[in-house]
């Protein structure tokens, strides 16, 4: 009985063992978009804790709320290691970071184009990233 166990043992051992997929999420509350022109960016949203070597994204959940509709063209984009793609309304996946690394923060950047203050300025309530990740092949 124990020559088996060890042999199962050994046999289990020997497989290669895969790297789970996983996933984060981070948020943040209360930006202040008051100029034209100028981008705001959000607090910086990391991983809480560290996801090991390869590991890429595959999807980006996100969702924010705003106290106000939103201005006529007010352009929202979800950004990591110097990517940033445009966001379609305050809620949705995108694909377009596969391949970024998943331990690399994530930030939103908002932006009215234009000059001048914006009245009443653009409050962010509550802004939120769910990110996916797997083991690059």
């Amino acid at each position: 009985m124990i020559k088996r166990c060890a042999l199962l043992l050994s046999l289990l051992a020997a497989q290669p063992v895969a790297a789970a997929d996983g996933s984060w999420s981070g948020e943040g509350y209360n930006l202040l978009v008051s100029q034209r022109g100028w981008a705001s960016a959000s607090a910086v949203m990391r991983a809480p804790g560290n996801i090991p070597p390869g590991h890429v994204m595959t999807s980006v959940h996100w969702n924010y709320k705003l106290l106000a509709t939103p201005p006529h063209g007010l352009q929202v984009a979800l950004c990591s290691a110097g990517l940033c793609v445009p966001l379609n309304g305050g809620d949705g996946t995108t694909q377009a970071l596969q391949g970024v690394s998943a331990s690399n923060p994530l930030y939103l950047m908002y932006h009215l184009p234009g000059k001048g203050p914006i009245k009443p300025p653009i409050r962010v309530l509550r802004y939120q990233v769910l990110v996916n990740y797997s083991a690059h092949p």
